[in-house]
């Protein structure tokens, strides 16, 4: 068993600059941020290229029902598993306005012919519950066309928040970054 999931980690790695894993998850706080130990303390870990339903526009202050239903669905990607590993196309692990973590998640799935290693974002996204949210940037690919194709499936089958917050969602799809000024 370990020796598959290490030559999946040693394809997937070439991808990446800096990894770390296995690391326990210790909890999913929302549907795009959970917490993991890492060098002995709780760290917070935003999911890199995701961005899910969270407080409603129309009625400001009260959260989107797609929001638990997104974490309910990254916490089903945990339920057997406790462990994450963190990749980042950059040369360290950035961090966002909350100080959480910034990183491309897998997590490890059961196969008939052993366990694997799958990126958490492919599967939000394709199940609907996530945008490719591309608002810092694409990413590396293959990565980036895997999503877009898992992206694709969703809107075009209506699949969870693209069928009941379809206007957020497809906001949220368009977001890039800001332009860069000269």
């Amino acid at each position: 068993m370990n020796i598959l999931i290490l030559s999946i980690l040693s394809v997937a790695s070439s991808l990446f600059a800096v990894e770390a894993g296995p690391l326990p998850v210790l909890k999913v706080l929302d549907g795009d941020v959970i917490a993991v130990q890492l060098n002995g303390k709780e760290e917070r870990v935003r999911l890199l290229y995701i961005d899910t339903p969270k407080l409603s526009e129309a009625d400001p202050g009260k959260p989107m029902p797609e929001r638990e239903r997104a974490r309910q669905m990254l916490q089903s990607c945990f339920a057997a598993r406790s462990d994450a590993w963190l990749r980042s196309p950059k040369d360290q692990f950035e961090k966002d306005k909350d100080q959480s973590l910034l990183a491309i998640v897998f997590y490890e799935a059961p196969l008939a012919t052993g366990p694997v290693l799958k990126y958490v974002q492919s599967e939000m996204i394709h199940n609907g519950h996530s945008v490719y949210w591309r608002g810092k940037g694409d990413a590396p690919e293959p990565l980036h066309a895997e999503l877009i194709k898992m992206q694709e499936h969703a809107q075009t089958n209506k699949m969870q928040a693209w069928s009941t917050a379809p206007d957020w969602m497809s906001k949220k799809a368009m977001e890039r970054p800001a332009p860069a000024t000269p």
